[in-house]
């Protein structure tokens, strides 16, 4: 079964040439036998699958299940697919709601980066912005280019500009809240920009569990 899922690992690699700059597919495999001497009879590899729209990455979860089922066809092995964890949905921009929260920076002191750059995740916050208007404002606790995920990002956050940002945020959330509820025009604003970017894309997510025996 380890032989089927290690060439879905070599079929994913030769896809990543042929899908968008933006797509990211990653993959584990969080069962792969017991000892090295024998063989596997079960083996599961989880994969996380983003793209930048919605229709796209159905194409691209579709191409990966693809890469799963022709390395169990080519190892003589059977595949089972499901998704593990539930899809994410993309974030709608929203320019009244950006303005508010840009004033809201600068009011408590916060420098403002208004350069666009290209999105770095996902989030289940996409999922909360289909119903209704939706922000992930961020506060800077590292230099400019230290990635998520690593040791120094870690470290960062034990640092006393961590604990700053977690105070700045407080304040970020509680002036967003009051000023939407106490600002009628500032709030019809956004629910304006909500419905007419409401098919705007961000980012997706998906996630597939390929089972080889």
């Amino acid at each position: 079964a380890l032989n089927g899922v290690q060439l879905m690992f070599h079929a994913v690699d030769m896809l990543r040439q042929h899908v968008l700059p933006e797509t990211r597919m990653h993959g584990i495999i969080s069962k792969g036998g017991e000892a090295p001497n024998i063989v596997p009879d079960k083996a599961i590899a989880r994969f996380y699958i983003r793209a930048p729209k919605r229709d796209y990455l159905n194409q691209v979860a579709e191409k990966v299940k693809n890469c799963a089922k022709g390395a169990a066809l080519a190892t003589q092995t059977a595949v089972k697919i499901k998704n593990f964890e539930s899809s994410f949905d993309n974030l709608i921009s929203n320019p009244a709601g950006e303005s508010l929260l840009s004033n809201i920076y600068q009011e408590i002191g916060l420098k403002v980066d208004d350069r666009v750059r290209a999105a770095v995740g996902s989030s289940d916050i996409g999922n909360v912005n289909q119903r209704c208007p939706a922000f992930h404002p961020t506060i800077a606790i590292t230099r400019q280019g230290v990635g998520l995920h690593t040791r120094e990002f870690a470290a960062a956050v034990k640092t006393e500009k961590a604990h700053q940002a977690i105070i700045d945020g407080a304040k970020i959330l509680t002036l967003t809240a009051l000023k939407i509820f106490h600002e009628e025009e500032t709030r019809e604003a956004i629910m304006k920009d909500f419905q007419s970017n409401k098919q705007k894309i961000f980012y997706l997510y998906s996630s597939l569990s390929s089972k080889s025996s």
